[in-house]
């Protein structure tokens, strides 16, 4: 799966658990343009902050940026 796009918006991601039961291996939950990206590792090198929410999932890293999907790694830039 190939998901692209140019413009910078904000984004986060965190460790989703059911999918990782289910996929029986981790899984990541990249959240870009309210659309919920899961995918196998993530390769950030925008700048990301933590986030504490007082829901689950608890802990987030936040930040704004591009994000690009290649072979199940979100790529964000």
């Amino acid at each position: 799966m190939k998901v692209t796009d140019d413009s910078k918006r904000v984004f986060f991601y965190h460790y989703n658990k059911p999918a990782s039961r289910s996929a029986k291996k981790p899984q990541i939950s990249v959240h870009w343009k309210g659309v919920c990206h899961i995918v196998d590792n993530v390769c950030v090198s925008a700048f990301s902050k933590g986030h504490v929410n007082k829901r689950q999932p608890y802990f987030v890293m936040k930040g704004v940026g591009r994000v690009s999907i290649f072979n199940n790694v979100a790529i964000i830039t």
